[in-house]
């Protein structure tokens, strides 16, 4: 029966005098309710009637409407007790009823944002005592000091600022001084430099004017545009004020606190009440009216019980640094919070989410302590957590992920770090599907060529998405079906931009995302490790959990983070790390097809240098052999000019930091070198041999040909001969110096030679 009428002309036409007790004013104001309306209709209905109610149990009532089980009162209650009252809708119809926040817009328009009723609170206010924060003042003494510090805060050099001094009192019925409240429109037309200026020149008294003591002083927190004080006359809707007289000054500032409201400023009263001073950074008055709206209702549902006429953009707010009835108006904080309204926004999307009740830490202590989850990547990641692998691009991370599925299937290590035997499901959202299956073909036969016997390729699930790619929050149900289907303990995303959805740039954006991973590890059962790149420029300068690329959210959501940065090599390193490949290949290669004993018996010179040891080998090996492990050191010699090095650096959550790992990119595997340790990384300002060396002045130089040279020319023939030659005499100072002739060691004596 409702439906088109104006339910608020209906109910204005009801005098509550003629109802017929609590109950029917209990139904008028649920139908209100039921229908959309806020509670400062009602109030509005009973003070045209100039009826007498208590506030505070009124809007205690109000909150509890829509709660109650059964049907609920709705406005053809209203209607038809403003009918029977005389009342006629004069065959108008109207749409339907508009709140002072609602938003004037076609009907079909849905707002994306979570409605206030329906967020869950960010602070249990029943836990909190009424003085559980202690509100002192900001500066020891008032005064002129803080008053500048308010307006500094608030307002920019130019805009006017409004205030006012004179009051006027307002009687009971039976003349008594109730409320003293303001006596005129005050002052509009002074900036906040004018204002500033003439109060470090003379003070307070002398530049504004008398202050009385029995009122105290107002001050508006909206810059004005100099004609006036109305609400057209702001001139940017910039902060709202957030008060209550029920809610005591200690509880809250906590609740305050607790929300992480973003607070300009906030000022004792100098009565009963605190003044909060909110950023709503709106762009306009309905921008205006909506925020302060859903401020009030958050602060609400947290437990402040707000003072709701003071809504307006030209209100006026205590002015902190003069005296009210004996008692300091003062300056309690600045720039409390967030930083502005978006950042709040984006700040309490995260913190109401639906998360599981907080737990008192002795109930989980002495015998109820849970055990920590076993080590899935031992010192690195445990099991059901998350970890990022970052680097730049073509850097080889899809290849060191695959390694790691190879690991993690064959319980094999992983650049050191032991693995566990796992069910790998691979994500692979970026190579086709043959170079995806051919990639791995080759990662097992590099890793067959070191030692390992592979067994467990059953073990390792690959779902090709190229091109099939969707947003995360859509992919996640499929994911998790796949997971549980195949029993598979770690979930590796390769790479995650193809899935992310939001602004990269975007904390809150980025949180929500990163919180899908959390579900999938959750839900799965299941470790997740994804892959992501670094930012665009320079990298060098930076700490490795603040290079991949957009919100720092990346940077502190996973609970491992291992960062991949390029060393700067010249070619006399990458000569010397092909040496020790070759020379590592013909002593595998002995151990299987020959007899390694008589290995073990070469002198360092002839197992240390390349031409040496694949002599050495192939009178070991047989023909057949011979001929493939000749082969394969030609292969390295014909890649190790496009061999790079890298550096990765973790960062961890619940294992000590590990040493950074230098190790060479050897398509398609990556090996660890403890003789990158002290390279310096690509494009840093260190010497580019390696870091803290003294500078050589042959860095300056035109690059020669050889073992110092950036850059091999000439004969190759006669460049093999002189690493030969540089490495043959840097083995010979080591039995010198008494040391064993190590890669290290003869690394370090190169230069001398």
């Amino acid at each position: 029966m409702s439906e088109g009428y104006d339910l608020r002309e209906a109910l204005m036409s009801i005098d509550p005098a003629t109802l017929g007790g609590y109950d029917e004013w209990l139904n008028l104001a649920m139908g209100m309710h039921s229908e959309g309306y806020d509670y400062d209709v009602c109030r509005e209905w009973l003070g045209k009637w100039g009826a007498s109610y208590d506030d505070r149990k009124f809007r205690q009532k109000w909150k509890s409407f829509g709660h109650a089980p059964g049907p609920q009162v709705t406005g053809g209650t209203i209607v038809k007790m403003a009918m029977d009252r005389g009342w006629k809708p004069e065959g108008r119809r109207v749409g339907h009823a508009l709140s002072w926040d609602s938003v004037i817009g076609p009907a079909s328009a849905k707002s994306t944002e979570t409605p206030p009723e329906q967020e869950r609170p960010v602070v249990d206010a029943d836990t909190l005592s009424d003085d559980e924060v202690e509100v002192t003042p900001l500066f020891e003494e008032g005064g002129v000091d803080e008053l500048i510090a308010y307006i500094d805060a608030l307002f920019e050099p130019g805009e006017y600022v409004g205030y006012v001094l004179k009051y006027e009192d307002e009687f009971d019925e039976q003349g008594n001084v109730v409320k003293r409240k303001p006596g005129n429109r005050g002052s509009y037309t002074r900036t906040a430099k004018e204002l500033t200026d003439a109060l470090r020149r003379s003070g307070i008294e002398n530049a504004l004017g008398t202050v009385h003591d029995e009122s105290g002083a107002w001050i508006r927190f909206n810059p004005l545009d100099g004609a006036g004080v109305g609400n057209a006359n702001v001139k940017s809707f910039r902060y709202a004020l957030l008060e209550s007289d029920e809610t005591p000054n200690g509880k809250f500032a906590a609740i305050v606190k607790h929300m992480n409201l973003p607070v300009a400023a906030m000022v004792d009263s100098g009565g009963k009440s605190l003044h909060a001073i909110v950023h709503i950074d709106a762009k306009d008055a309905d921008e205006y009216a909506h925020r302060v709206s859903k401020l009030y209702e958050r602060a609400e549902k947290n437990g402040i019980e707000v003072d709701r006429q003071n809504k307006n953009a030209s209100r006026l707010s205590r002015m902190p640094g003069v005296t009210r009835g004996g008692r300091r108006q003062f300056l309690a904080s600045l720039s409390q919070g967030a930083g502005d309204w978006d950042e709040w926004e984006e700040w309490y999307a995260e913190a109401t989410d639906e998360l599981p009740d907080a737990i008192p830490l002795d109930t989980m202590m002495g015998d109820n302590l849970p055990p920590l989850k076993p080590a899935l990547i031992d010192g690195v990641l445990r099991i059901g957590h998350k970890m990022l692998l970052s680097g730049p691009s073509k850097a080889g991370k899809s290849f060191l992920l695959m390694n790691l599925c190879v690991c993690l299937a064959e319980g094999w290590p992983w650049l050191g770090f032991e693995c566990r035997r796992s069910r790998v499901l691979y994500v692979n959202l970026e190579l086709d599907d043959a170079s995806c299956f051919n990639r791995f073909a080759d990662m097992y036969a590099a890793m067959e060529g070191r030692g390992l016997r592979g067994i467990n390729q059953r073990d390792i699930d690959v779902w090709n998405l190229r091109g099939l790619a969707q947003p995360m929050h859509r992919l996640l149900p499929k994911l998790v079906r796949r997971v549980k289907k195949r029993n598979v303990d770690v979930v590796v995303v390769d790479p995650i931009y193809k899935v992310q959805s939001g602004d990269e740039n975007s904390a809150g954006e980025m949180a929500q995302f990163s919180n899908l991973f959390d579900a999938l590890a959750r839900e799965g059962s299941c470790s997740v490790i994804y892959c992501h790149h670094h930012s665009k420029g320079f990298q060098g300068g930076k700490r490795s959990i603040d290079r991949a690329s957009g919100s720092g959210v990346f940077g502190r959501d996973p609970d491992a983070i291992l960062d991949m940065i390029e060393l700067d090599v010249d070619e006399g390193d990458r000569w010397k790390h092909a040496n020790d490949r070759i020379c590592r290949e013909c002593e595998m290669e002995v151990a299987r097809h020959g007899t390694p004993s008589l290995w073990g018996d070469l002198d360092a010179r002839t197992r240390t240098i390349e031409s040496n040891a694949v002599a050495a080998a192939c009178g070991m090996l047989g023909e057949e052999h011979a001929a493939a492990l000749v082969a394969r050191c030609d292969e390295i010699r014909a890649r190790r000019g496009s061999t790079t090095a890298w550096r990765v650096e973790g960062t961890l959550r619940e294992f000590p930091s590990f040493p950074p790992i230098g190790m060479w990119f050897d398509w398609p595997l990556h090996t660890p070198d403890e003789g990158l340790k002290d390279a310096a990384e690509a494009g840093s300002e260190e010497t580019p041999r390696r870091k803290g060396k003294p500078r050589d002045r042959r860095d300056d130089r035109k690059p020669k040909a050889g073992i110092h040279g950036n850059e091999p020319v000439g004969d190759s023939s006669e460049i093999y001969d002189e690493i030969n030659d540089a490495i043959a005499r840097a083995v010979e100072t080591c039995a010198e110096d008494g040391v064993e002739p190590t890669r290290h060691n003869i690394h370090k004596r190169i230069d001398d030679v």
